[in-house]
């Protein structure tokens, strides 16, 4: 599933990753081999042939317009042959191609890629979007998901979008693992909505998929019209403790003040982790902090008492 791109320019040539395994690639019913690649009106499309693939997966038709993948169509049954493809310009534009023992054809459009543009142009019942897992560039640290925001036209009774999430790369084929967080189903529902994880506390994730199913009623020429998915999160960090405590210098518990003074000094100046000990009947709540902003007063000449306020910061 591989492709390379080559793009020649003015100063270097460059080859770039440009197929069908990037951004996790394609789940694992819909594995098999890139048979044909073929020229089209600003995109190309890939026959994905799985007769020969390990286990039992689904040929498929792909087009990519040089920054991402969608399936045109797939095979009602399993692991069918690909041969060959061709696009048609005359009397209509078509791509053709075989599956199994059948040809198929997909009207294709030359002028323009939005369907909406088109009120003659027929959907089908039902489509489902997937998402590449998203993981913030970082997949092992936690964030904090807040809310799934769409923008969405054309919603009916009839014309519904199910808005739905899994985490964590748990299940990786495309029926499980799902949660379902609202269908927008009613026209108060056009417009932006927010659907919030967690019972509005939110979901700590590693990574997160969106799925949204899509439908339409009788009529063939509507269907509905998300614009937009937009996911609220907070990159998360390990919480850190402070502490804000008093230190008396004196002469008391077999330590002069002298002593006590010096290891102050210490502590404080040698940028270095100490241990801390708040709790002397729990040594599990020892923490590792350094020391900061020291602020008191102090005796002069050969005394060394005093009396300081400290700030211990975890690190």
């Amino acid at each position: 599933l591989d492709v390379k791109m080559y793009q020649t320019g003015q100063s270097r040539a460059t080859i770039s990753r440009a197929g069908l395994n990037q951004r996790d690639g394609l789940p694992n019913e819909y594995i098999g081999e890139i048979m044909y690649l073929i020229e089209g009106y600003d995109e190309f499309y890939a026959l994905v042939d799985s007769s020969q693939s390990i286990g039992t997966t689904t040929s498929g038709v792909y087009a990519s317009n040089g920054r991402y993948w969608r399936n045109l169509w797939i095979d009602v049954s399993t692991e069918g042959a690909m041969t060959s493809g061709i696009l048609t310009t005359s009397p209509s534009v078509l791509l053709l191609f075989d599956c199994g023992s059948t040809t198929y054809k997909i009207p294709i459009q030359r002028t323009f890629q939005n369907p909406k543009k088109d009120s003659t142009y027929t959907y089908a019942a039902s489509a489902v979007h997937i998402s590449p897992w998203f993981d913030a560039d970082t997949a092992v640290y936690d964030k904090l998901a807040k809310a799934i925001n769409t923008y969405a036209k054309d919603i009916t009774a009839n014309e519904t979008v199910a808005i739905k999430y899994r985490t964590n790369k748990t299940n990786t084929d495309i029926a499980t693992g799902w949660t379902t967080l609202d269908t927008l189903n009613t026209s108060g529902e056009n417009g932006q909505n927010e659907e919030k994880l967690g019972t509005n506390a939110g979901e700590v994730i590693e990574t997160i998929q969106l799925r949204l199913d899509l439908a339409r009623g009788g009529t063939t020429t509507l269907a509905p019209d998300v614009q937009a998915v937009v996911l609220a999160y907070q990159k998360l960090i390990d919480q850190i403790w402070s502490w804000s405590f008093r230190l008396i210098i004196d002469d008391l518990h077999n330590t002069k003040a002298k002593q006590k003074a010096e290891n102050l000094i210490t502590a404080i100046e040698s940028q270095t982790i100490i241990p801390f000990i708040f709790r002397q009947a729990d040594s599990t709540e020892t923490k590792y902090v350094k020391l900061f902003s020291p602020q008191g007063t102090s005796e002069t000449g050969n005394f060394y008492m005093g009396d300081y306020v400290l700030i211990a910061v975890e690190i």
